[in-house]
């Protein structure tokens, strides 16, 4: 991003900040954009030309800037957002997600250091659960207005690690005490039935180091689903012998 030429922009029609949002399709503003593309240069820029002085803004899906730099697995704009003040503590988009419930669905490798930013300095919940099912983003390039996975009623940011198989964000979520004993709904799965059954076979390591952590945390294997089955049915039906 061209740093020097967005604050000459900013320093001559200042207004183009409000302008940008109402005249894009989707609303996003242009901290959004540059929150997306990872241009932690601009956002600094747009952070200190705002001032603190406004809510942040969101677009139509209800989005804070946060939401979407922690949909890209964006850190360091992440970390500018924190530094500015610039996001509201467990802010829900138009699909009842948090912030963090983005962070832990990503599998970049700044996803661990995400899912602690927010829950140890921003102060997030790592309890909140989502209200609503979401559908998954369909297609190899998927929608940007939907998570890469499905999202199920009642599903917090430790379900979502687990399903994404997102093994930093797991880790973090663990060290900072996240529950590891609540079932999602509806299913009523275990965080082990669900890493079992959504890890796909690229990553049995990935899925290996997290069953070992869940089993050693005291979690019952035993516990049912609402159709009867174990983590155990799970991995011998997905033929998991480890």
């Amino acid at each position: 991003g061209d740093i020097v030429g967005v604050e000459h922009l900013l320093s001559k029609s200042p207004w183009l900040l409000d302008m940008v949002g109402r005249h894009q399709t989707r609303r996003e503003s242009w901290l959004h954009m540059a929150c997306a593309r990872g241009h932690e240069g601009i956002v600094r820029t747009i952070l200190k030309r705002q001032g603190g002085r406004r809510a942040p803004a969101v677009d139509m899906d209800g989005r804070e800037a946060l939401h979407v730099a922690a949909m890209k697995g964006q850190l360091r704009v992440s970390r500018a957002l924190f530094e500015a003040d610039a996001y509201t503590r467990d802010a829900r988009d138009g699909f009842s997600l948090t912030a963090l419930h983005y962070a832990a669905m990503t599998t970049s490798g700044a996803a661990g250091e995400l899912v602690r930013l927010m829950v140890d300095r921003m102060g997030f919940d790592p309890e909140t659960r989502a209200t609503q099912a979401v559908p998954a983003a369909k297609g190899s390039k998927g929608s940007t207005r939907l998570p890469q996975i499905e999202v199920m009623e009642d599903e917090t940011a430790m379900h979502l690690a687990a399903r994404s198989v997102s093994e930093s964000a797991f880790w973090h979520l663990v060290e900072l005490g996240a529950d590891l004993s609540k079932t999602n709904h509806p299913m009523k799965q275990t965080v082990l039935q669900l890493v079992i059954e959504s890890c796909p076979e690229d990553a049995a390591t990935a899925l290996l180091n997290i069953v070992q952590v869940v089993v050693t945390v005291g979690i019952n294997v035993d516990s049912k689903d609402v159709n009867g089955r174990t983590a155990l049915h799970s991995a011998a039906a997905r033929g998991f012998i480890q």
